[in-house]
């Protein structure tokens, strides 16, 4: 048998995906959504809904397959979201927690989604500084 370093590549990225949590595959498949469409502040996704930038948690709706319809937009929904987006939610508010919970005067809520929502909205500038956040919170 030949060697391919593609296809070892491709193999060693999987046994390392088929070794995450459900939720943690979720954040990364949030920053492939967010590498593709791009970052965007104050909307779940921006002008152009299918191919509109995204928020964090447009990144992780349209990663978990749950945002449907370009005409109705994003309040008409395919489903709920599954356990794996509500873990990662869930998650990936706690870390966010103790940064934004000092900005009480822009706090949106009390939830974790609250804190996603408060962190991306006002306490980033990059699409870098959200990936970065996101890789965090998925690899530890």
């Amino acid at each position: 048998m030949l060697h391919d370093p593609k296809r070892e590549a491709q193999i060693a990225e999987e046994i390392f995906h088929a070794s995450l949590e459900p939720w943690q595959r979720l954040l990364l498949q949030a920053v492939d959504e967010i590498r593709a469409r791009g970052w965007v502040a104050g909307a779940y996704v921006s002008v152009g809904f299918k191919n509109g930038s995204v928020c964090i948690m447009g990144a992780l709706r349209f990663a978990d397959h749950w945002l449907v319809d370009e005409v109705k937009g994003m309040h008409h929904i395919k489903k709920r979201g599954s356990r794996a987006y509500m873990a990662a939610t869930r998650n990936l508010g706690d870390y966010l927690k103790p940064v934004v919970i000092k900005y009480r005067e822009w706090l949106i809520g009390d939830t974790p989604q609250s804190y996603v929502e408060t962190y991306n909205d006002g306490h980033i500038d990059t699409t870098e500084d959200v990936i970065r956040v996101l890789h965090t919170v998925a690899l530890g």
